[in-house]
């Protein structure tokens, strides 16, 4: 069993173990992508976006991306490729199957980015997020995704430039670090390691985005990618390419300068447009505005929404009155007595009865099916979760341990739990999700500007439409996933 060194840069494996490897490739790509999704799931959330659809977008863009460049590069180096009359070799060199395995060399960026733009649009379109405001948050996962991965042309000694002439090297010796310079002696010459130039380009064009997008009161929805575009091309058609000595051919045009240039150029003419035709709107506005309309506070009603109690209501009056009330109770009294405040209906000493009954039989409760786990959810995501009732505390911890959520409560009332108390109760009511049964309680979030969700199994469903909900909820992991997009 061999474990490679950590820096051990002459050997192609980050890690090896047996016939087990990890390339320092493959390590470098593994990285920026990591890197690239840590950073978009922080931003996200600066755009109210779940984080689960960053990664799941992720987990398909990055083998759609990795495709893309290879078929790019496939394309414009063909004869690479291409056996006369045999097509399954032909196939095995597209794919890099050879006889030592499986080798996949040869990747454009370029082709990989062209995928990423299309493919983004398609996953937001779909996913009806803004377009733009996406684009802006993934341009400094791609340009971290780029620095990074451009370290594996290093590992590989590939993608390097032309031989440094000896008055270059005079001084670029003192600049470049020595591993690099020992890495880029290649074929008795001395190398240009464009893979670094392009790495520290691309790190200056994310510090210059990261600082725009908190500083820049100026910049529009779509500026941030346009700079990408801008930055990227230019880098690559101006400063990167024409050192390269492997570059995609069309004829007599480079294409690796082409289409990085057209890059620039369609950025450049989006960017114009914004700030002129278009009238996007301001980046810093989008962002305040998000934070403003953001849920992150939950208010659920305890009974009828989490807990059905039909039936421990009906054992309490029931049992309590034909104890301690003199007049023998038929089903339809029980209905009419179950709506009277039991406090008015019994003398102390049947309350309390009526309440040992139901601490004593709180199992009888019926619970909301999937309730704990949407709990557990807005607990992980940091939410704010209160718990409002006609009950006193005693009997909502009671319930709340019964349905096993009350370790997710966040916030409690001590003291008359009510809707209105519980609103009351946070400064920004806008950014409170009011998930009720109740027609009043429609009513009172929407006086207090909050954000509502009615449930479908609501007894008071048709009236409570008419009062225009927010939203309607059928099931409570659907209930989640709209509160966090």
């Amino acid at each position: 069993m061999l474990l490679s060194s950590f820096l051990d840069f002459d050997s192609k494996y980050f890690l090896e173990i047996g016939n087990f490897g990890i390339s320092w490739y493959a390590f470098c790509i593994l990285t920026g992508v990591i890197l690239a999704v840590v950073m978009g799931v922080k931003e996200g959330k600066k755009f109210g976006i779940n984080p689960t659809l960053i990664t799941d977008g992720v987990l398909i863009c990055v083998p759609l991306s990795i495709l893309g460049a290879r078929l790019y590069y496939v394309i414009f180096e063909w004869e690479q490729f291409y056996v006369e009359g045999d097509f399954g070799a032909t196939f095995r060199h597209i794919i890099g199957l050879t006889d030592n395995g499986f080798q996949l060399a040869g990747l454009s960026i370029t082709g990989g980015v062209i995928v990423a733009v299309i493919f983004v649009i398609v996953y937001s379109r779909i996913r009806k997020l803004n377009t733009l405001a996406i684009f802006d948050l993934l341009a400094p996962g791609l340009l971290i995704g780029q620095i990074c991965g451009r370290w594996g042309n290093f590992f590989n000694q590939e993608a390097y430039g032309g031989i440094i002439s000896e008055k270059t090297f005079s001084w670029l010796q003192y600049i470049i670090p020595p591993f690099v310079m020992d890495k880029m002696y290649i074929l008795g010459e001395y190398r240009h390691p464009t893979f670094l130039y392009e790495s520290m380009w691309n790190l200056l064009g994310l510090i210059l985005i990261l600082i725009g997008r908190r500083k820049n009161k100026k910049a529009r929805i779509g500026d941030f990618v346009c700079f990408y575009l801008i930055w990227y091309g230019l880098g690559r058609s101006i400063l990167i390419e024409p050192f390269r000595t492997d570059a995609l051919m069309l004829g007599d045009i480079r294409i690796n300068i082409l289409v990085p240039a057209l890059f620039a150029l369609c950025g450049a003419i989006w960017l114009v447009l914004k700030h002129t035709k278009l009238k996007a709107e301001r980046y810093l506005d989008y962002q305040a505005q998000i934070k403003e309309n953001k849920i992150d506070t939950v208010l659920v009603k305890l009974e009828d929404v989490l807990v059905s109690y039909d039936r421990l209501m009906k054992n309490a009056y029931y049992y309590t009155a034909q104890k301690f009330l003199e007049k023998e109770y038929s089903d339809d009294d029980l209905a009419e007595l179950i709506k009277e405040n039991p406090c008015e209906v019994f003398d102390e000493k049947a309350y309390k009865f009526y309440r040992n009954y139901l601490l004593n039989n709180i199992s009888q409760l019926g619970v909301t099916k999937d309730c704990k786990e949407f709990f557990k959810m807005l607990f992980t995501h940091d939410y704010n979760v209160l718990i409002y009732s006609k009950f006193d505390k005693e009997l909502i911890d009671l319930m709340l341990n019964e349905l096993g959520i009350g370790i997710y409560v966040s916030v409690r009332l001590e003291e008359n739990p009510t809707c209105k108390n519980a609103l009351n109760t946070f400064k920004n009511q806008k950014n409170v999700m009011v998930i009720t049964d109740s027609v009043d309680d429609l009513k009172l979030a929407k006086n207090h500007h909050a954000q509502t969700s009615l449930v479908s199994y609501s007894d008071y469903y048709d009236e409570a439409v008419e009062e225009g909900p927010t939203h309607i909820i059928n099931r409570f992991p659907e209930m989640f996933n709209y509160i966090i997009e």
